[in-house]
């Protein structure tokens, strides 16, 4: 458990995200500190059966969260949606953003990173559509743990990568892209961080996810829906200036803001 555990007398709540390695971790905490809350946040989908599954966590002293709505529908957890923890922008990577900005420009007009998750062909349909009207990508994608990857075509070797990458790297590309693509999970309606990255760094946001269109921060100049916008109105919205979106709104997904709902109960 590391040092954490030293201190674990201290608090009044702890958060716990995805379940890390499962019961025996609530267990522990709330044998040592009974009066603590304890809370589970799922930042990612679950599988069942898998240590994290919220149904393992169910008889144990603590309460269930997700970024997901339809996994709290299903699970009867409570919904807390996902932010951008501004932990990632620090000096380093706001510099990153800031010297690319200004030095490189704009290299690509959409650009992707993240696991495998069942994505690859989707990713590579993209890629091809975007392409074929002469749109600049930035694909990359980095290999699951347990994935098979023989017969490779030459535009998958291009985009899968075998480790990961700073996040400072990826800063970098994003401050030179129009766009930034975010493809869900299968079954996942919840925001990622790709949708939180569009948000804070002013970027386009290309998506499957038909719930953003519920969003407050939703801009059909800003936002196109793979899927169900017309590929034809791909040109107007690579092309057209990103549509500011209020600082009050932003707000609404930031860290603090995020904290602030365990607390608060507004969603």
């Amino acid at each position: 458990y590391e040092d954490w555990k030293q201190g674990i007398a201290k608090y009044d709540t702890v958060i716990i995200f995805d379940g890390i390695r499962g019961g025996d971790v609530v267990e522990y905490i709330h044998e040592h500190n009974p009066k603590a809350r304890i809370i589970i946040y799922y930042v990612n989908k679950f599988r069942r059966g898998a240590r994290n599954d919220p149904q393992n966590f169910k008889a144990l002293p603590c309460e269930l969260w997700s970024f997901d709505q339809g996994d709290c529908a299903r699970e009867g957890m409570r919904h807390n949606v996902f932010c951008y923890d501004h932990v990632f922008l620090d000096a380093r990577n706001k510099e990153a953003f800031e010297t690319s900005r200004l030095s490189k420009g704009t290299a690509y007009d959409a650009f992707f990173i993240g696991v495998d998750k069942s994505r690859l062909d989707r990713l590579l349909a993209l890629q091809q559509l975007l392409r074929k009207q002469d749109y600049r990508t930035k694909f990359i994608l980095r290999k699951a743990a347990r994935g098979l990857y023989a017969n490779l075509s030459p535009q998958a070797k291009e985009i899968l990568v075998d480790k990961d990458i700073a996040y400072s790297e990826i800063i970098n590309y994003i401050s030179q892209s129009k766009c930034i693509v975010e493809l869900q999970d299968p079954g996942q309606t919840g925001l990622t961080l790709r949708a939180m990255e569009a948000l804070f760094f002013r970027k386009k946001l290309l998506t499957d996810n038909r719930e953003v269109l519920h969003c407050d921060f939703y801009r059909q100049e800003n936002i196109f829906v793979w899927g169900l916008d017309e590929e034809q109105r791909l040109a107007d919205f690579l092309h057209t200036p990103y549509q500011e979106v209020p600082a009050e709104t932003s707000l609404r997904y930031t860290w603090e803001a995020w904290l602030d709902r365990f607390f608060s109960g507004a969603m």
